[in-house]
């Protein structure tokens, strides 16, 4: 029986639509498993644990393992019998984001997410932008919707409500217009190494700094940068 990894997320009593999860054993439903019906639901990539359940106090993440009957779906997957693994962090969920967008960069060959200044475009509710070249932009405006760039010097921009726009790449920007942004501080110390992943809600404070609606905000040599620094410092 084929086993399949995933991410799930949970409320601060390990709860998920009313089921108990318990830390060690094997969680299972009976019947037949619909996708968006009966089932123990996970999400195939990180990232899109956080449609689902956004980051805020109490939530929890995990890395999940189905060993049963499994339906794979586009964002999100069912299964009939379902383990917890490892307690994943916001940022340890954003680092295997990156790692998945590094891995699918080497394998791609479509230059309208993966190339050098490409952008990526979306407006419908609950859509995702990702680029990962160097100086290429990802977009989105729908609810719910995020928009990841892991290339340096790019830039994520989101307007949706309880969006998430996140700059992973160094020196890459972000800004949301009502919901979330991430950023990473990377240093350079004879090799970049990231120091820290920050994330913050519009209105909420990174560094000593409130984040503000409409403003890119980055890191360079270990400190926060917005636009509005700039226009000021000229």
């Amino acid at each position: 029986m084929k086993k399949v990894k995933g991410f799930k997320g949970f409320d601060k009593n390990l709860k998920c639509r009313g089921m108990q999860y318990h830390e060690n054993g094997m969680h299972a439903v009976d019947g037949e498993i619909v996708l968006c019906g009966n089932g123990l639901h996970f999400c195939n990539n990180p990232l899109d644990v956080l449609t689902y359940y956004p980051p805020c106090s109490g939530v929890q993440y995990r890395e999940v393992e189905a060993s049963g009957n499994v339906i794979l779906g586009n964002d999100k997957s069912v299964t009939n019998k379902l383990r917890l693994l490892t307690t994943l962090s916001i940022s340890k969920l954003f680092k295997i984001q990156f790692e998945l967008i590094k891995a699918d960069v080497k394998k791609s060959t479509d230059s309208n997410t993966s190339g050098d200044r490409a952008h990526a475009n979306t407006s419908g509710d609950e859509s995702h932008a990702n680029t990962s070249g160097y100086r290429a932009h990802a977009n989105t405006s729908g609810h719910r919707a995020h928009a990841n760039t892991s290339g340096d010097e790019s830039h994520a921009n989101t307007s949706g409500y309880e969006s998430i726009s996140c700059a992973i790449g160094i020196e890459s920007r972000a800004c949301a217009v009502n919901g979330w942004i991430v950023i990473v501080d990377w240093r350079y110390s004879d090799k970049w190494h990231i120091n820290d992943i920050h994330k913050a809600k519009v209105g909420d404070m990174v560094c000593g700094v409130k984040i503000e609606p409409s403003v890119s905000y980055w890191f360079k040599a270990g400190k926060l940068i917005s636009d509005s620094n700039l226009n000021e410092n000229n």
